[in-house]
C-alpha cells in the first residue's frame, strides 16, 4: 500500500498552514486585529479541515500510518509537524496577547463610563465598612468603527 501520494498531499495542506498561521502571527503583531485577519481565521480553520480529512484517508489505508512512513516521507512529515508545532505556539501566543489587550480595553472603557456616567457608588456600612457596587453601564461596540 502507497501512502506517498496522500502523504504528499498532507504535508502540502500542513506547509499552507503553516505559512497562513506565520502571515497572521505577523499581521496581528504589528497592527492588530483587522478585517484581513478575520478572512485568515476563516482559511485557517478551512486548511484545519483538510487536514483532517487527509489524516482520515491515511487512516482508512493503514491505521498505523505514521509508523509506517519510511526515508523522505517519515522526514518531510517529522519535518513539517515539528514546523506547524512551531508556528501554532506563536500564533497562539500572539492570539492571547490581543485577546488579553481587547479585555484591558474594554476593562478600562468601563472604567471611564462609570467615571463619567457617575454609575458608580459605595455602600457605608454602620460599623464603617465600605462596600463597592461592582455594577457598571453596558458597553457596546460599534463593529463599523
Amino acid at each position: 500500500m502507497n501512502l506517498t501520494e496522500p502523504v504528499a498531499a498532507l504535508i502540502d495542506t500542513m506547509i499552507d498552514l503553516i505559512r497562513l498561521m506565520e502571515e497572521e502571527s505577523e499581521l496581528l503583531a504589528l497592527s492588530g486585529p483587522r478585517a484581513a485577519t478575520d478572512a485568515l481565521a476563516q482559511a485557517k480553520i478551512r486548511l484545519a479541515a483538510h487536514m483532517e480529512a487527509h489524516c482520515a484517508t491515511l487512516h482508512r489505508l493503514n491505521p498505523d500510518w505514521m509508523m509506517a512512513l519510511e526515508g523522505d516521507d517519515r522526514l518531510a512529515f517529522s519535518e513539517t509537524s515539528e514546523d506547524l508545532h512551531r508556528a501554532a505556539t506563536v500564533n497562539s501566543a500572539v492570539l492571547e496577547r490581543q485577546i488579553e489587550l481587547s479585555t484591558e480595553m474594554l476593562a478600562a472603557v468601563g472604567k471611564e463610563l462609570e467615571r463619567v456616567t457617575g454609575r458608580s457608588g459605595a455602600t457605608y456600612s454602620r460599623r464603617g465598612a465600605v462596600r463597592r457596587s461592582g455594577s457598571r453601564p453596558s458597553v457596546s461596540v460599534n463593529s463599523r468603527i
